[in-house]
């Protein structure tokens, strides 16, 4: 622009544009406040708010796993006490059947001997030889017939498992350990399972006891069962030893007989 006209209208616009220029730069200060305010929003919304909900999302499973072992530790003790109990019960019937086993083991094996004996017996021409062999075997059968009298004896069952006795048990912890208030009767219920649960314990101690005492008599028994089969043996070998020399004597001196 050249004209003097045009200068004026130049001049009019450099002054609103001052003008327009400071509102901008206040614009601009405010917006700049509000940039700071907002990153520092950020900020926080990044930094303290999301740590805030990790470290309160960490000590709530804190507390449920903390909570859920303790419940466990009193479901696993209680369930100790019943795994024992089936164990110690499995245990002692099982040490009980292998001496039984071991009696009738034994009288089978005895049994066995002397029906074979018989079986030879029956093979025998020489009626003498049949005759003294015969009553030999008379006490051994009368001992195989007073033994096989004796019958074995109906296996022990383990009671149930009571489930509601297990589940009162476990409840009863849980609400002791976490100390939720217990009803006089349910402390009345507690001490008397603890009480029964002590006398299980003596019981199953003396049951163990006299399974011990047990198996050593049978033991003792059939060791002395074993000798007197064993000396017995001796005694008719050498009484068919005896008869040999006896029949050979009358062969040789017919007289006598």
């Amino acid at each position: 622009m050249t004209s003097s006209h045009n200068g004026h209208i130049s001049k009019k616009i450099k002054s609103i544009t001052d003008i327009r220029r400071q509102e901008v730069d206040e614009k601009i200060n405010k917006m700049k406040t509000k940039v700071e305010e907002q990153k520092k929003t950020l900020e926080t919304i990044d930094g303290e708010q999301s740590l805030l909900i990790q470290s309160g999302c960490d000590s709530y499973i804190k507390d449920v796993e903390k909570t859920s072992e303790e419940i466990h530790q009193i479901v696993n003790h209680y369930k100790h006490i019943e795994m024992t109990t089936a164990f110690d019960f499995r245990d002692t019937e099982t040490q009980n059947l292998k001496g039984t086993r071991v009696f009738f083991q034994r009288l089978y094996n005895a049994s066995s001997d002397r029906l074979l004996k018989f079986e030879n017996l029956l093979q025998e021409p020489d009626d003498n030889l049949f005759f003294l062999e015969w009553k030999g075997l008379q006490t051994e059968y009368q001992t195989m017939t007073e033994e096989s009298v004796q019958p074995l004896s109906s296996q022990r069952q383990m009671s149930s498992f009571n489930q509601d006795t297990f589940t009162r048990a476990i409840i009863d912890g849980i609400d002791k350990q976490f100390q939720m208030g217990l009803s006089g009767e349910l402390q009345l219920k507690e001490r008397k399972i603890i009480e029964l649960l002590d006398e299980n314990n003596k019981l199953k101690t003396e049951i163990k006891e006299r399974n011990v005492k047990e198996v050593a008599l049978l033991k003792d028994k059939e060791t002395a069962v074993a000798t007197l089969t064993e000396e017995k043996d001796i005694l008719n070998g050498k009484l068919k030893e005896k008869q040999y020399e006896i029949d050979h004597l009358i062969q040789l001196f017919p007289v006598i007989s």
